[in-house]
């Protein structure tokens, strides 16, 4: 193969192996939805995120506490820690945990 082929073949592989990565780089994330049964343990509102107690989710995580963020900031006015909650938990499994469709769906007996 001639010095000019071997050139031209090397750089055709260098920008292939760059468009590759930078795509994998750029691409977003996939966003699968799963639903969520929980307890709210604390509202964060200046970050939007809420931190919550979920139930076992086969397949997705176990029972634990975990920040979440939260797609309508609204909805943290109306929360407090005790709330029993369902949502649907938006996630790419990686880095991205957000909650979206908050209700609650028990309100405990107020203390007077």
């Amino acid at each position: 193969m001639s010095k000019r082929k071997w050139l031209f073949f090397a750089t055709f592989v260098a920008v292939c192996l760059i468009a590759v990565g930078a795509w994998f780089l750029l691409r977003k994330p996939q966003l699968m939805p799963h639903e969520l049964t929980g307890t709210v343990v604390a509202v964060n509102a200046k970050p939007h995120k809420l931190t919550v107690h979920n139930e076992d989710m086969p397949g997705v995580m176990r029972a634990m506490d975990m920040d979440y963020d939260v797609k309508d900031p609204a909805i943290l006015t109306t929360l407090k820690p005790g709330d029993a909650i369902h949502a649907t938990l938006l996630t790419n499994g990686d880095d991205v945990w957000l909650l979206e469709n908050v209700a609650v769906v028990t309100q405990p007996p107020r203390v007077q």
